[in-house]
């Protein structure tokens, strides 16, 4: 019996009860006890494994000495970070005397308390439930992406066009069970990164390299946008993805393939197409915004030479002006020598301000130039 198991049904428990109402149905009753029954089941097939690994001292210092009334994880409260106010908490009035499975601890060797004589004897357990944990952050994590894309797709696709209230309804119900799932996946992540950190100090591990890859979640990390977007309107190349987006498999950014135009043809045909959508948009926006910028620069160069050619062109036209007309008084002389010295002044001070913003000014060979006679 695998722990992430155990652990997602205490959490799809909790979510489910926390939708039940104040006034449930005899029938939600039923579903939850049965969903309760099923988890003791878990946890006690899950327990005869973890005694005969941790050792029955190691196990009860997880689990409380009464075997028969396990500790409850008092650090778990209801999370409703992530809820949102279309889909609010609604708890039940349920008799709190009956069992909650759902607040047991999971004997795992994390759960051992900080100052556990026993952690030498379990280390090698540790490092096994941190490559444990580590898979089950990024399965969590690709879990979000596709259920984000998929939520956005029903969203504009389906609920958006919908012309009917009952299409609309079942678009509604659709998105409604899509968001659940979610923010059931973010609630898993959260947990299973702080168990990440609680092992990173066992194992005197580098913490903040497992903070910089598994970084917090928020909500608006899970954000789902319900709007039909038009991708031309201005600022829309400057959006950036959330850190979610740019991690695979514990990958970081600099070697991600996510930030590339690639396929992933390891997930199934409709969650890959809904997910290229979203990898292959943000990059080839990012990627269109680099060529811009590439191109300003280009022009920006030529501009700083084609302003300072300009004042050499007018002083230059004053000059020949001056050298065809030799019967000019000298009032006109002194008019035209004033021309030339304001435009030789300006050149030389334009030269001055993009020299300093542009160090390769007067040097670079590649910027397009005027020539004049």
């Amino acid at each position: 019996m695998d722990s992430t198991f155990i652990d997602l049904c205490r959490l799809e428990i909790t979510q489910y009860l926390s939708r039940l109402g104040r006034q449930p149905t005899a029938e939600m009753v039923s579903t939850l006890a049965k969903q309760r029954d099923r988890l003791v089941q878990s946890f006690a097939k899950f327990n005869v494994e973890s005694r005969k690994y941790l050792g029955l001292e190691a196990y009860k210092e997880c689990v409380g000495e009464d075997e028969d009334e396990p500790t409850v994880d008092s650090t778990q409260p209801l999370d409703t970070e992530f809820d949102t106010p279309w889909d609010p908490v609604d708890l039940p009035d349920i008799n709190p005397a009956l069992p909650r499975p759902e607040t047991f601890i999971i004997a795992m060797p994390s759960a051992l308390p900080e100052r556990s004589a026993h952690r030498p004897s379990v280390a090698r357990l540790l490092n096994m439930e941190m490559e444990l944990r580590r898979g089950h952050a990024n399965d969590c994590l690709g879990s979000m992406r596709r259920t984000i894309g998929q939520e956005a797709f029903e969203y504009k696709k389906v609920l958006r066009p919908a012309t009917d209230k009952t299409h609309q309804t079942r678009a509604r119900t659709s998105i409604q069970t899509l968001h659940r799932g979610l923010i059931l996946q973010a609630r898993i992540y959260k947990r299973t990164r702080e168990a990440m950190l609680k092992l990173g100090v066992m194992l005197d591990l580098d913490l903040d390299e497992i903070k910089s890859i598994y970084k917090p979640l928020t909500a608006a990390d899970i954000h789902v946008t319900s709007a039909v977007n038009d991708p031309n309107i201005p600022g829309s190349t400057r959006t950036t993805l959330s850190w979610i987006w740019t991690l695979h498999q514990g990958i970081q950014t600099d070697d991600n393939h996510l930030t590339e135009c690639g396929f992933l043809i390891q997930y199934w045909l409709t969650l890959t197409l809904t997910s290229l959508v979203v990898y292959r948009v943000h990059w080839l926006r990012a990627r269109a915004q680099l060529h811009r910028w590439q191109e300003e620069v280009i022009l920006t160069q030529n501009e700083m030479h084609w302003v300072s050619n300009n004042f050499t062109y007018r002083q230059n036209q004053w000059s020949t002006w001056q050298s065809i007309h030799p019967d000019l008084t000298p009032g006109h002389h002194a008019y035209a020598e004033r021309q030339k010295a304001m435009w030789a002044e300006m050149r030389q001070e334009a030269c001055r301000l993009f020299t300093d913003t542009w160090a390769d000014f007067n040097t670079d060979p590649t910027v397009f130039t005027l020539a004049y006679d």
